[in-house]
């Protein structure tokens, strides 16, 4: 056998340990889903019809919420006559009006449900 031979066939850098391979994997996968949960935005899935608040005292449209943080939106709705519920846990339907039922993901509206 030839000496460069020897230097490709001949790792003598110890055994190998099986187990470390996963262990990566976990990390990839766990930080890949870190980047996806604070850097890129939850779907906002927006109609294409306007979706009017018309009992408050001024007309809006409530599509102007998507993609607001659920604090802002509910402001922004409440400055226009018109109240924001989260409803993405489902919950009473109470009878209070002019109000917009929206689905909530991450703190960012995402959807809206119905004005009642």
């Amino acid at each position: 056998m030839s000496r460069w031979a020897r230097l490709v066939l001949l790792d003598d850098s110890g055994p190998r340990r099986r187990g470390d391979a996963w262990l990566f994997a976990l990390a990839g996968v766990l930080v890949v889903g870190l980047i996806w949960w604070f850097f890129i935005p939850p779907r906002v899935s927006r109609p294409d019809e306007p979706v009017w608040c018309p009992k408050g005292t001024q007309r809006f449209d409530a599509r102007e919420i998507l993609g607001k943080d659920f604090d802002d939106g509910y402001d922004y709705a409440r400055e226009r006559g018109c109240t924001v519920r989260d409803f993405t846990h489902g919950g009473t339907d109470d009878e209070q009006t002019a109000r917009i039922s929206v689905f909530v993901r991450r703190g960012v509206i995402t959807r809206i449900d119905g004005i009642y």
